[in-house]
C-alpha cells in the first residue's frame, strides 16, 4: 500500500533466506521509489534504532500527521476496510489496544 510516486523503506531482512513475492505488476504500476537499509542490528547498543524510537514516542519526529485514522482492535475490520480503500481517505490506519487495568 503507497501512493503513486510514494516511497517505501525497506528495514532489514526477512528471518528466511530465499526468494521474496510480493505484487510486481502493482509495484511497477505505482513506481515508487524503494529505499533500503542494512547493517542496523550490529550497531553497538542500537544506538540508531534507541533515537528513533525516542524522537517518536516525544513527538520531536513530527510523524502524528502521518496517522488519519485510530481505531480500536475491536474494530480492526473497519481498520482493514478503511486502509484498503484508496477512496476512503485514509492515510495511515493504526490499530489501538487498550491496556489491562489492574496489572
Amino acid at each position: 500500500m503507497v501512493a503513486v510516486e510514494g516511497r517505501i523503506g525497506l528495514f532489514g531482512v526477512e528471518e528466511k533466506p530465499g526468494l521474496s513475492t510480493y505484487p510486481l505488476a502493482e509495484v511497477f504500476r505505482r513506481r515508487p521509489t524503494i529505499e533500503m537499509t542494512w547493517g542496523a542490528q550490529f550497531e553497538p547498543g542500537l544506538a540508531s534504532f534507541a533515537e528513533a524510537a525516542a524522537d517518536v514516542s516525544s513527538g520531536v519526529a513530527g510523524l502524528s500527521g502521518l496517522v488519519s485514522h485510530q481505531i480500536a482492535v475491536d474494530g480492526i475490520e473497519h481498520a482493514f476496510q478503511l486502509a484498503g480503500d484508496p477512496q476512503a481517505g485514509a492515510l495511515k490506519v493504526a490499530v489501538t489496544f487498550a491496556l489491562a487495568s489492574g496489572g
